[in-house]
C-alpha cells in the first residue's frame, strides 16, 4: 500500500485502507509506504529540510514538515499493533498554502504548476483527542467566520477556509479549559495576497 501524499489525502487513505478495522492493514498488507518522501521539486516530503534540492529553496526553505512525519508515526503503530493506539496526549496537526489558489504574484517569471487549480482555500487539521472535544478554528481573533467543531472520536479531520491576511488558529476545549492550542501566527506565518512567488507547499504545524 502507498500513501501518496502526506497531506489530507494521506488521512484519509489511511483510514478508507483500514474499512474500519486496522487489523485489515495489518494483516492483509505486506507494508504502507509513504510515497515520494524526500520530493522538494513538488513539496511531497516528510520531516525536515535536508540534502541538495532541485533548486526548490524558493518554496521549500522555512517550510519543514516535521509535524507530519509525527502524525504518520501514530498510524505507523497502528499498523505493527493491528490496533488504534491509545492517545495519551491531546495534539492538534495543521496544514496550509502561504497564499489562495488564484493569488496573483508580484514578481515570479515561473508559471504556476500543474493542476494548481485542484488545490482549495482551505487549511486542513487532524485532532487526535483523549476524549469528547470541542475544536474552535478561526483565520485569527477577528474571523467572523470562526467555527466550532464536536469531536466525540478520537481522530477527526476539520477543515476552515483560508482568508488573505489571516493565519490559522485551532483550540481544543474540554470542560471549559483550553488542552491544546496551534497558532502559527506567533510564528509570523500569515496568508499573502500577493506573494512575490508561487508557492503551492505546505505550511505544516503542531500543538505541543
Amino acid at each position: 500500500m502507498s500513501i501518496s501524499s502526506p497531506a489530507a489525502t494521506s488521512y484519509s487513505q489511511w483510514r478508507t485502507r483500514s474499512q474500519s478495522s486496522p487489523r485489515y492493514i495489518r494483516f492483509e498488507l505486506d507494508h504502507p509506504r509513504v510515497a515520494r518522501t524526500i520530493d522538494y521539486g513538488e513539496s511531497h516530503y516528510v520531516g525536515s529540510i535536508k540534502g541538495t534540492q532541485p533548486n526548490s529553496q524558493a518554496w521549500v526553505d522555512d517550510f519543514p514538515h516535521t509535524a507530519w512525519l509525527e502524525l504518520s508515526a501514530y498510524f505507523a503503530r497502528m499498523f505493527k499493533e493491528g490496533v488504534y493506539p491509545p492517545i495519551n496526549r491531546d495534539r492538534i496537526f495543521m496544514w496550509a498554502h502561504p497564499h489562495l489558489r488564484d493569488a496573483e504574484t508580484t514578481d515570479d517569471v515561473v508559471p504556476r504548476p500543474d493542476w494548481w487549480q485542484l488545490t482549495d482555500d482551505r487549511f486542513w487539521v487532524i485532532i487526535l483527542s483523549m476524549g469528547p472535544v470541542e475544536v474552535y478554528l478561526s483565520t485569527g481573533p477577528d474571523d467572523a467566520q470562526a467555527r466550532a467543531w464536536t469531536v466525540e472520536k478520537e481522530v477527526a479531520k476539520l477543515w476552515h477556509s483560508m482568508a488573505a491576511g489571516g493565519s490559522m488558529n485551532a483550540t481544543m476545549i474540554r470542560n471549559g479549559i483550553a488542552v491544546a492550542e496551534c497558532a502559527p501566527e506567533r510564528h509570523s506565518f500569515l496568508v499573502e495576497k500577493n506573494p512575490k512567488t508561487y508557492s503551492f507547499n505546505a505550511y505544516v504545524v503542531a500543538s505541543l
